[in-house]
């Protein structure tokens, strides 16, 4: 894959998630087991889906970006936060069940976690 398409699939599965996250918290993230969220839960999730589409938008907006030192930035900041994500969701799978749905959203993470750092740390972008 193209680093071009990554940062594309970034932003449209970050979009995506982000959107629901932040117009219905309850609704998205019902199926990881949080029944019934509280305020407080809505909040954070709101927080996260807001900070999802921002990041969506960034991937969006440097796609066609030259290869620069900005842009190994930004490279190497979605390989931490696709990381960071990764194990959390890691360690809460493995010590908490939740279920199907979050091996799914691992095996996400690990992709983009694995795509980020090759354009980053592998392949000069």
């Amino acid at each position: 894959m193209s680093l071009r398409n990554l940062f594309i699939a970034s932003s449209i599965i970050g979009f995506i998630f982000g959107l629901g996250f932040y117009l219905a918290p309850a609704q998205t993230i019902g199926p990881y087991g949080v029944e019934p969220p509280t305020q407080s839960t809505l909040y954070f999730i709101r927080f996260v889906g807001a900070s999802f589409i921002g990041f969506s938008l960034l991937a969006w907006l440097v796609k066609d970006e030259p290869a620069s030192d900005t842009r190994q930035k930004i490279l190497l900041s979605y390989f931490v936060s696709y990381l960071l994500l990764l194990i959390v969701m890691l360690i809460e799978q493995l010590t908490t069940p939740v279920g199907a749905l979050v091996w799914v959203n691992i095996v996400i993470q690990a992709l983009f976690t694995a795509g980020f750092g090759y354009y980053r740390f592998v392949k000069s972008a």
